[in-house]
């Protein structure tokens, strides 16, 4: 693996102390667009998976692709705000995970109230999709763990979707 870019290591500030990486680098900043365009691609695979299926699964899976994308697109757009507004979007993505949550147990309980099974060949396959684009999304991201609370809200996004497969 090589060694990360001067500009992504933190920056000796005064006193001792130090500052976290902020992602104002041009590198982050094209992981970022790249994690984006992963996720919306997977969003439209998935979704349209689930509206031919009519999988509550599915479905939960490409809203969670869709809160994915607008997480980092709200991400690329702190970097370089002040503090304040990086921490409030990182506030925002959380609550935001949570809202999505709500949805996604109301679905799938109307779903199981409502609803046949969908085919499960379809499901696996487009699990597998979606773990592969998170894994790419974690593989790209994995250097970037660490810093302020904006850049850690990420990792903690692309984190909590590498863990399990779509």
């Amino acid at each position: 693996m090589t060694e990360p870019l001067i500009q992504d290591r933190p920056a000796a500030a005064c006193c001792g102390a130090t500052v976290k990486f902020d992602g104002a680098s041009p590198a982050y900043r094209r992981i970022l667009l790249a994690v984006i365009a992963i996720n919306a691609v997977a969003f439209v695979a998935v979704a349209g998976g689930a509206m031919a299926q009519g999988s509550a699964s599915l479905g939960a899976n490409a809203l969670d692709f869709l809160a994915d994308s607008a997480t980092y697109a709200i991400s690329l757009w702190a970097i370089g705000k002040s503090v304040r507004v990086r921490s409030g979007a990182a506030l925002l993505k959380g609550a935001s995970l949570g809202l999505l949550a709500v949805f996604i147990l109301g679905f799938a309980i109307w779903r199981a109230v409502s609803g046949a099974p969908p085919e499960g060949t379809v499901i696996t396959s487009l699990g597998l999709f979606g773990l592969l684009a998170n894994a790419v999304a974690a593989l790209l991201l994995v250097r970037h763990r660490e810093g302020d609370a904006n850049v850690r809200s990420v990792w903690l996004c692309t984190h909590h979707r590498s863990i399990r497969p779509g």
